[in-house]
């Protein structure tokens, strides 16, 4: 999930672009796969709920 107090991404200027150049962005990564497990990845995607991003690191 994407965070950013006060942008509205729908607005023209790109707000989400000027916040994540300014650091106000933060990224809610639930939890993190090796490359090699992508396929455990994608079961855990599937398996429910998550409340943040599934992340596959090289």
């Amino acid at each position: 999930m994407a965070v950013a107090a006060g942008v509205n991404s729908h607005r023209s200027g790109g707000g989400i672009t000027e916040a994540a150049a300014a650091g106000r962005l933060r990224i809610l990564v639930e939890d993190s796969y090796p490359l090699s497990e992508a396929a455990a990845a994608h079961r855990r995607i599937t398996a429910g709920p998550t409340t943040g991003k599934i992340a596959l690191v090289p």
